[in-house]
C-alpha cells in the first residue's frame, strides 16, 4: 500500500483482490461501514458511492420530511409555492407555516424541497 495509512476496507480489498485503481473507491454491499469481508467489497467511483448512500438512506444531510426538524412535508410545500404564486407574501406564509421568511424564500426559489413539484 505505497507506505500511506490505509483504511481497513481498502487493505482488506487490496490483499484479497489486488491494488485499487487511481480514481475507484472501495465501497460496501452491505451497511456496515467498519466491515472488512472482502466479499461485501467492490470497487466503483464517487458518484456511484453518493448515489448507493442516498438508496439506502444513510446520507448525512437529510432532505424533506427525512430531516428531523422539519416543520413542512410534501403537502404543506406544494400548498405553500401554489399560495406564494397566488400571491401571497413570503412574510405571511412564513406564520401561515411555523417556519421563517428565508425558509419560504428557499422553498419557493427551489432551493430546497426540490424533489417537490
Amino acid at each position: 500500500m505505497d507506505g500511506k495509512p490505509a483504511l481497513m476496507h481498502r487493505f482488506s480489498y487490496e490483499m484479497h483482490h489486488g491494488p485499487i485503481p487511481p480514481g475507484l473507491l472501495c465501497l460496501h454491499r452491505c451497511d456496515t461501514p467498519a466491515c472488512v469481508n472482502p466479499d461485501h467489497l467492490y470497487l466503483g467511483k464517487d458518484l456511484e458511492n453518493v448515489a448507493d448512500r442516498e438508496r439506502r438512506g444513510r446520507s448525512r444531510h437529510a432532505n424533506g420530511t427525512r430531516h428531523g426538524l422539519s416543520k413542512m412535508d410534501d403537502a404543506k410545500v406544494q400548498n405553500l409555492r401554489t399560495r406564494f404564486a397566488a400571491g401571497e407574501t413570503k412574510a405571511s406564509l412564513a406564520r401561515a407555516f411555523g417556519i421563517t421568511t428565508p425558509t419560504v424564500t428557499q422553498i419557493v426559489t427551489g432551493r430546497t424541497w426540490k424533489h417537490v413539484h
